[in-house]
C-alpha cells in the first residue's frame, strides 16, 4: 500500500445513519446542507448571467472597503473564484456552492484566489466575510457534463478521507486517487481537489473526486476512510456526500459516525456506502 504499510484498517457497515436525499441544489435549501449551515440562497432571478460578479460596502460610505467577489470557469469544469476585501486583510472567508461548503484565509492584502470544482452548469458562489454580507458570483460551467463528481465535506479537523479507485486499481498503485496521490487535469484516472483551512477554528473541508467520463470508461470504486484519533475517539462525527453525474440532478447524503473507543487510536476505518460506485462503461 503506497505509504501506508504500517496502517491497520477496520471495514465497517451498518454502523452508521444514512440519510439520502435527491434534488441537493442550493436554491432549494435543502435540509442536508443545514447540517453544516449552508444557507446560500441569493435571489438572481430565473436567468443567470455568466461570470456576473456583485461587490458589497460593508460600511456603506467607508471609502476602499467594498468587497469585490468574482468567478470565472476554468479548466475540467472548475472555477477560478477571485476574492478581493482589502480591509479584512488575514481573515477567514466561508465559501458556498450548490451544498458545498468551506472557508479560506485572505493573504495580507486581503485578497483570496481558490479554484473549485463546479457542481452545476450554471453556478452560483457565495463569499462570506467574517460577519459581513454575502457577496454572489455566478457563471456558466458548460463542459461540467463531462465529468462526474463525488463530494466529501465535513466540519473540523477529523482525518477524514475520500479514495478513489479506477481501472481496477488497488491502494497504492496508479488509478488509486487519495490525498497523497490526486491526479491531474488531464489523467484518465481522475483528479482530487482539497478545499478548505485545516488550521482554521471549526473548520469546514471539502474534498472533491472528478472523473472525466467523456474519455475514460472504467468501473471507479469510491470510499471514505476516517481515522481514529485521540480528538475524536469515542465521540461522534458527522459528514456529507454529495455526487454529481452528467445530466442527473445531484445527489446527497448525510452520514453520522459513532467512532471506536480511544484503544482502537491509529485505526482506519473504511466506509463503502457513503457514495454510489461509478459504473461507465454502459453509458
Amino acid at each position: 500500500m503506497h505509504g501506508s504499510q504500517t496502517r491497520r484498517y477496520a471495514t465497517i457497515f451498518g454502523t452508521f445513519a444514512v440519510a439520502l436525499g435527491i434534488g441537493f441544489v442550493m436554491q432549494n435549501g435543502d435540509a442536508l446542507a443545514s447540517r453544516l449551515g449552508v444557507n446560500d440562497k441569493p435571489d438572481a432571478g430565473d436567468t443567470l448571467v455568466p461570470n456576473m460578479h456583485v461587490p458589497a460596502d460593508e460600511d456603506g460610505a467607508a471609502a476602499g472597503c467594498a468587497i469585490h467577489f468574482e468567478a470565472t470557469p476554468s479548466v475540467a469544469a472548475t472555477v477560478d473564484l477571485f476574492l478581493s476585501a482589502p480591509c479584512h486583510p488575514d481573515t477567514l472567508v466561508t465559501l458556498q456552492h450548490q451544498g458545498m461548503k468551506f472557508n479560506e484565509m485572505t493573504d495580507d492584502a486581503g485578497k483570496l484566489a481558490v479554484q473549485v470544482p463546479a457542481l452545476s452548469k450554471e453556478a452560483y458562489f457565495v463569499a462570506t466575510v467574517e460577519n459581513t454580507a454575502g457577496v454572489v458570483a455566478i457563471t456558466g460551467v458548460q463542459d461540467l457534463r463531462l465529468y462526474d463528481r463525488a463530494v466529501l465535506q465535513w466540519r473540523s479537523a477529523d482525518l477524514l478521507q475520500l479514495h478513489a479507485l479506477s481501472q481496477g486499481a488497488s491502494e497504492g498503485e496508479e488509478g488509486h486517487i487519495w490525498q497523497a496521490s490526486m491526479g491531474s487535469f488531464d489523467a484518465d484516472t481522475g483528479f482530487l481537489t482539497r478545499l478548505g483551512n485545516p488550521q482554521s477554528v471549526a473548520p469546514l473541508m471539502v474534498e472533491v473526486f472528478s472523473y472525466p467520463s467523456f474519455k475514460a470508461h472504467h468501473e471507479v470504486d469510491l470510499s471514505v476512510h476516517a481515522k481514529v484519533t485521540h480528538n475524536n475517539c469515542g465521540r461522534t462525527i458527522a459528514a456529507q456526500s454529495i455526487q454529481v453525474h452528467p445530466n442527473q440532478p445531484p445527489a446527497a447524503r448525510a452520514m453520522s459516525l459513532q467512532m471506536p473507543d480511544c484503544e482502537q487510536v491509529g485505526e482506519f476505518l473504511v466506509l463503502k456506502n457513503m457514495f454510489e460506485d461509478l459504473t461507465l462503461a454502459s453509458r
